[in-house]
């Protein structure tokens, strides 16, 4: 399996929509086991078998087996490529024409790392930076600012090529500006017409599933679709997450822990500052009428989980609301600054338990268990609503809280329960055969039914239910692969979508009816 095209010829089965290419994955080293995405290098034997879009397959190999003599050089080994390579082990060069200043490569360069269809590999920055896994000058010139200026990487020595006017530009020195040199290089380059016109967005939008009608608007979020970001704190894009955070959260804020983690905050430590997981946008001094949805809203309207979550017309009637910009919400806490922390919190009256609050408290982790083992809604709140209203702090423990729930259910069943001798017994007894008609069969047959509808009713709300919670429904349409299976609260966690793992490029909110 040295020779490149043996491994290539190994790849006959590998599955057509996989997130990496065959002929990438054998150029790496690898060659195909035949189970599922499963390859092999047939130097070191490393294997690979979780391969996800985006993937490089050279720098998937180095971070599995940096050891490995092929990935270190593989000119030195027995490794018989389809194209040959030079000593810096990557493709070389036929026919190189160089300007007078020794630093530009002109468009009719025909080396094999160029790509015959950069605009679809490289058409945004994210795809662009991607190229640059070896890039061997960060310090002199970074691949953010190539990447942004239409460059990708050729893999050659410091080569770099417009992935829309293919000039290719060499020999970077301290100081250069990569977008000044693009221009200067090549002003007849349509780039910046992309980035001045209508796509002056972070990235190129290719959405092949969006139609428009005739004489429709082309704006995307006119059309309810929002680009999709990934959030600025992964390890808190979950609920728990973020709630696991509010250790030592002062007791005299009335915005509680699991409101505040609801809307997308976690804890900071300091005070009562508190940061968005997605918009890294931070908030404090908070005031007894504070709605904590309105206040992210009112401040950081930008925010990509806010937009999902709430949508924009909400978002316009908190900015439309907003008063003069006082400074001291954001940055900037005290070092001194302190807050005292107790064990326990006094009784909430019952007056003060609003539905707001125990719809609030229903998404926390022990009612989410509590509801997915199939206990009645209405039960759990007033479990949840007696708790505060006897202890001032909500359930830890979703032990703690089905039991509570069951209790009540079944002091409840008793209640209602008659005695077992008013349970009805109908005989109707005929004169000659003295035949016996019981209800009983008829509500045997009445409850069979009855559970059939029920399970069949089930399955129905299941089907609807987030793929990820398993509590919330289904509202966010995936673009450009259209898979509809997370919620509001779920989607904005991901990257790449969880039925076909197509990375995300936008979203759109549905309305189930």
């Amino acid at each position: 399996m040295n020779i490149e095209e043996n491994r290539l010829r190994t790849f006959t089965d590998w599955p057509v929509n996989a997130a990496v290419d065959a002929a990438r994955i054998a150029k790496a080293g690898f060659y195909y086991t035949g189970h599922a995405l499963e390859v092999q290098c047939f130097l070191c034997g490393v294997k690979i078998s979780d391969w996800n879009y985006g993937d490089q397959a050279i720098a998937r190999h180095r971070l599995a087996e940096p050891t490995c003599p092929f990935v270190q050089n593989p000119s030195s080994t027995c490794n018989v490529p389809l194209i040959p390579i030079n000593n810096f082990g990557l493709a070389s060069s036929s026919s190189t024409e160089t300007s007078q200043d020794n630093n530009v490569v002109e468009c009719q360069s025909t080396s094999p790392c160029q790509n015959k269809e950069p605009q679809k590999e490289y058409r945004t920055v994210l795809q662009r930076l991607q190229s640059f896994t070896n890039w061997p000058i960060s310090s002199i010139v970074s691949p953010e600012k190539l990447a942004k200026a239409g460059f990708y990487y050729l893999q050659q020595d410091d080569e770099v090529q417009c992935t829309y006017c293919g000039g290719v530009l060499k020999k970077w020195e301290l100081g250069d500006d990569p977008e000044k040199k693009h221009r200067d290089t090549f002003p007849d380059c349509d780039f910046y017409l992309h980035q001045d016109g209508i796509n002056k967005q972070k990235n190129s939008l290719y959405l092949t599933n969006v139609k428009l009608m005739p004489g429709a608007t082309s704006n995307l979020s006119d059309l309810g679709i929002q680009i999709h970001t990934t959030p600025k704190k992964p390890q808190c894009a979950t609920y728990e997450g973020r709630l696991s955070t509010f250790r030592g959260w002062p007791i005299n804020i009335r915005q509680t822990p699991e409101i505040l983690a609801s809307a997308g905050f976690y804890y900071d430590g300091f005070g009562d500052h508190v940061r968005c997981f997605h918009c890294d946008g931070g908030l404090r001094n908070w005031e007894a009428t504070d709605d904590v949805w309105t206040e992210h809203a009112r401040w950081f309207p930008k925010c990509g989980f806010v937009n999902l979550v709430r949508g924009q017309e909400f978002i316009k009637q908190c900015i439309d609301s907003r008063p003069s910009l006082d400074e001291s919400i954001f940055e900037g806490v005290p070092e001194d600054e302190s807050a005292d922390t107790a064990e326990t919190q006094p009784p909430v009256p019952s007056s003060e338990i609003t539905e707001a609050t125990l719809n609030e408290l229903l998404e926390s982790p022990p009612a989410i268990e509590a509801l997915e083992i199939g206990l009645h809604v209405g039960r759990v709140k007033r479990a949840l609503k007696k708790r505060m209203k006897e202890k001032g702090t909500p359930y830890t423990n979703s032990d703690e809280l089905i039991e509570d729930v069951l209790c009540d259910q079944v002091t409840e069943e008793m209640i209602r329960e008659p005695p077992n001798n008013d349970v009805e017994q109908c005989n109707s007894v005929e004169k000659d055969d003295s035949k016996v008609c019981s209800t009983e069969n008829e509500n045997s047959a009445v409850s069979t039914d009855k559970a059939a509808l029920e399970e069949e009713n089930r399955k129905l709300k299941e089907a609807r239910l987030c793929k990820i919670c398993m509590d919330r429904e289904t509202t966010i349409v995936f673009l450009p692969c259209g898979h509809l299976a997370t919620c509001v609260y779920c989607a904005p966690s991901l990257t790449h979508c969880l039925m076909c793992r197509q990375e995300i490029k936008a979203t759109v909110r549905t309305f189930l009816s």
